[in-house]
């Protein structure tokens, strides 16, 4: 089968994760446009699983024929780390997807993106900050980067549209799936007026341990990150982290001592994350390394 395809159909093996998918694709040569069917079971056998890992369930799914699931996903919209389009600072980063589905506009992918994550359960505060901020800064050109979870997330996506911004979302479900307390509509409305990404099978449900994988997605994509509000462990501290482990500029909004709400962005602020307490400190920070309106 093509190159392309082939990474299309290890998305189908059982059992096989992030990592060995990757290494799957780092094995392969450039010069090669076609794999055979023994060298892919091979290079899943060898390369994409370790000996111990190797269960009755993996062997048998490779000794059977998947050819209609395989031209069912041929029939979706997908990028693979091969396609020109295929974003660099994905490309660039320590684990990237060898495919990406999408509902929406890929040129998305090219514009100035400034990712925005908070706490799911968020305060007044924190609504004012987005409610506040959000217009300006689609006003100023900017595309918003976010997970479409509850809290923070949706009302960044939400507020970008109804001003009639671009913004992408990246989810950790499949693009068939809504997780429960992400709104359809809004996943829906995001597919059709900025772009939906996903690195897992359209039918696929959300797990657990999708979410912190994730978010590393949204802290390659974005250019600059900026914290709302954030509790002392919680996903959009992991989001920050791999941010600055991409060396991604990453902003915080400072807010009370006492506010658990505020602690993760006042640790933030005290490990080198910028602090900003205006819009303008927002544009100022992303125009440091990328020209906005």
């Amino acid at each position: 089968m093509q190159k392309r395809v082939f990474l299309l159909w290890l998305m189908l093996v059982p059992k096989l994760g992030l990592n060995g998918r990757y290494r799957i694709f780092q094995a392969l040569e450039e010069e090669r446009d076609e794999i055979s069917s023994i060298e892919s079971k091979g290079l899943v056998l060898t390369v994409g699983f370790k000996f111990r890992e190797i269960d009755a369930e993996v062997v048998t799914w490779l000794n059977e024929d998947h050819q209609q699931e395989l031209e069912q996903l041929l029939q979706t919209q997908f990028l693979t780390i091969m396609d020109e389009c295929y974003p660099d600072c994905f490309r660039d980063s320590p684990l990237p997807p060898i495919v990406l589905f999408y509902q929406g506009d890929l040129n998305l992918l090219t514009t100035p993106r400034l990712g925005i994550v908070g706490a799911r359960k968020h305060s007044a505060y924190g609504t004012y900050i987005v409610q506040t901020w959000v217009p300006k800064l689609v006003e100023a050109g900017l595309t918003t980067v976010s997970g479409l979870a509850q809290g923070i997330d949706g009302l960044v996506h939400s507020l970008t549209l109804d001003a009639r911004g671009k913004t992408i979302a990246v989810i950790g479900t499949g693009l068939n799936q809504v997780y429960p307390k992400r709104p359809r509509e809004l996943q829906s409305e995001i597919g059709q007026y900025g772009l939906v990404l996903s690195e897992y099978l359209p039918n696929e449900r959300g797990l657990k341990h999708h979410f912190p994988e994730r978010n590393r997605l949204i802290a390659s994509l974005s250019e600059h990150l900026l914290i709302i509000e954030a509790r002392a462990r919680s996903g959009t501290l992991i989001t920050a982290n791999q941010a600055l482990d991409d060396n991604k500029g990453v902003m915080a909004v400072p807010g009370r001592v006492d506010a658990p709400l505020s602690r993760g962005c006042n640790e933030l602020i005290v490990e080198g994350a910028q602090p900003v307490l205006t819009v303008s400190d927002v544009l100022t920070v992303f125009a440091e390394t990328h020209w906005v309106n």
